[in-house]
């Protein structure tokens, strides 16, 4: 729940904050091209409606598996359950795990709408992408070039972001006439479940989140 919307990420890489990300990732020998790519919001899949996060207790949910998704997922009311994606359609037909959380897309390729009956649209993590080089490849080209690159990589992946939201609402409408169940959940629920993680060091590894999201909202000009 760190952004609202799709044109968040592209205000994200004017502010100073991303400028700085790119300058520490040049000092490693990483050339950040861009950071605009985007795959779509994760939702819950289960086997009934989820409105709000006391919906999820007791259910477990399959997620990422790394401190935060697993941190969050848990903190919304679920049981945090890593597993690899493959495994996923048949775990929950076997009712090993109760459903999972993904992209839109993700939902309709893998066919979790055929063992799952609801899709919650809650939007609790937004999965995105970057475009990175080599710096030592990056410096042998000429400055027009380099310029060219960094411009191509950030159209291509706004071009994308149009596909993938074209995408979102065209699958979402099949699996509704599938016969999904879709739900728009208290996303202010969930999202207060998760505060306190901005300052866990479990979930952050010692970062301050706190100050650092702050940071981002007044260069991003959000109000919270």
């Amino acid at each position: 729940y760190l952004l609202d919307s799709y044109d968040q990420l592209d205000g994200l890489m004017e502010t100073e904050l991303y400028k700085e990300w790119v300058d520490d990732l040049r000092a490693q020998g990483i050339v950040l091209l861009t950071a605009n790519g985007l795959t779509g919001w994760r939702n819950w899949v289960t086997n009934k409606p989820i409105e709000k996060p006391e919906d999820l207790n007791g259910l477990k949910i399959r997620t990422m598996g790394n401190a935060i998704a697993i941190n969050s997922v848990n903190a919304m009311g679920a049981i945090a359950t890593p597993m690899n994606q493959s495994e996923c359609y048949n775990a929950i037909q076997t009712k090993v795990i109760d459903g999972g959380e993904w992209q839109l897309p993700t939902i309709y390729s893998a066919k979790f709408y055929e063992v799952c009956s609801d899709i919650s649209l809650s939007q609790h993590f937004l999965l995105t992408c970057d475009m990175v080089c080599g710096a030592a490849w990056f410096d042998t080209l000429s400055a027009e070039q380099q310029e060219q690159l960094i411009t191509s990589c950030v159209q291509n992946y706004k071009d994308n972001q149009a596909i993938v939201i074209e995408y979102e609402e065209k699958y979402l409408e099949e699996m509704k006439a599938a016969g999904v169940t879709v739900t728009v959940p208290d996303r202010e629920a969930f999202r207060a479940a998760t505060e306190h993680l901005y300052a866990d060091p479990a979930t952050t590894g010692g970062a301050d989140y706190e100050a650092l999201r702050t940071e981002l909202y007044e260069q991003l000009g959000i109000n919270k």
